[in-house]
């Protein structure tokens, strides 16, 4: 019976995180914030602060508090969502990563590049040793580091991870998925403000003609292509 309650409380536990992420999802962000402190509250009760739920509620409602501008409070618990899941699973653990590059973003929103980019850097390397470096996690921390740099002007820095970003996405997902043609737009936004304009058609033909036989000529997607490509060309 106890392993019975114990299973119970965990579906609730999930169900009142889902219905929370859609409360944040459609910016209901108080009502977010009830469901989640109650679980928090519940959970740290029956599971412990530092067991895997407890953390990943955490983990939601420094989400929560990000969005609505709470920033010293979100900054808190995303610092204790990323201490737990060290002691808890390890330093690179993939949950624990995941806390890792919430928090970088975090830091990034906050223009505080410099914690951003120690943080991004240890992802990303942790990532690459423990996942490879085409997995889709390491390849969300390398675009990420691009777009950083990219923020910063360091545009040989951002050039570099948009690149790597882009092989590996080729490499693992195909030259005409969505996220790699994502990752070469915004290579191409690169070389534009670069002045390197005879790179950029190149990437927006490619991105066009990949569009254009993967969702078709009329797909929302390849009109909002051809449209910044013939802006591009004035």
């Amino acid at each position: 019976r106890q392993g019975e309650l114990a299973h119970e409380h965990l579906d609730t536990l999930n169900s009142i995180n889902n219905l929370a992420g859609l409360y944040h999802v459609q910016e209901r962000l108080h009502e977010a914030e009830t469901l989640l402190l109650c679980a928090l509250k519940a959970s740290k009760r029956t599971l412990g602060d530092e067991h895997s739920d407890t953390l990943f509620v955490i983990a939601n409602l420094a989400d929560v508090y990000d969005s609505a501008g709470r920033y010293d409070e979100a900054e808190t618990l995303y610092v204790a969502a990323l201490n737990g899941r060290e002691r808890a699973l390890g330093q690179e653990h993939p949950l624990t990563l995941i806390s890792l590059n919430n928090l970088a973003q975090f830091h990034v929103g906050q223009e505080q590049y410099d914690i951003a980019e120690g943080l991004s850097r240890r992802a990303l390397d942790a990532k690459q040793r423990t996942l490879g470096p085409d997995h889709p996690s390491t390849l969300i921390s390398m675009g990420n580091l691009g777009d950083l740099y990219l923020s910063l002007c360091r545009h040989d820095e951002a050039e570099n991870f948009f690149l790597r970003t882009m092989e590996g996405r080729q490499r693992s997902l195909g030259p005409e998925h969505p996220e790699t043609l994502d990752t070469a737009n915004r290579l191409l936004m690169l070389y534009t403000s670069q002045g390197r304009h005879d790179e950029a058609e190149l990437l927006f033909l490619r991105v066009l003609e990949a569009r254009e036989h993967t969702l078709g000529e009329e797909h929302p997607e390849t009109l909002i292509t051809l449209n910044n490509l013939a802006w591009f060309r004035l």
